[in-house]
């Protein structure tokens, strides 16, 4: 599970558990969720998660079956922010081949993966801060 502020900074990334996990599941029991219903949040600040994720206070999802034109508005404006996490998806595995799709073979023990996508984040993130262009070559980094 990655989290990521609108200027594509991951802000959280919950990377113990493979991808047939459901989303809900990695989030019920993620420290994020912890800090969420604990700490005060600021006025006017929430989290937008797809369809996968429960809705709760700090947490707005999509209407699974909009009723009227506000909720299919609401979907619609809803949208970008999922495919701003799959950009993300798609910059890192571009940039680190490492977490490239191996065909379902893992190349390494889950403790290093574990340890490799975390780093692979937090390189991204530097990316971000110096604003490194998003330039790609078909060279492993």
């Amino acid at each position: 599970m990655i989290v990521c502020d609108s200027n594509k900074k991951i802000i959280d990334v919950v990377a113990q558990y493979p991808g047939s996990v459901h989303d809900s599941f990695i989030y019920n029991n993620c420290g994020l969720r912890r800090f969420l219903h604990s700490a005060e949040l600021p006025r006017n600040s929430w989290l937008l998660g797809d369809k996968g994720y429960p809705l709760e206070h700090c947490l707005l999802t999509p209407f699974r079956n909009p009723n009227n034109d506000m909720e299919e508005r609401y979907n619609i404006a809803h949208r970008p922010t999922r495919n701003l996490i799959e950009c993300i998806f798609g910059i890192l595995k571009l940039i680190w081949r490492i977490l490239h799709d191996s065909g379902g073979n893992l190349l390494y023990k889950p403790s290093k993966i574990i340890k490799l996508i975390i780093c692979c984040v937090m390189l991204h993130n530097i990316r971000i801060a110096h604003n490194f262009p998003e330039e790609y070559n078909e060279y492993d980094i």
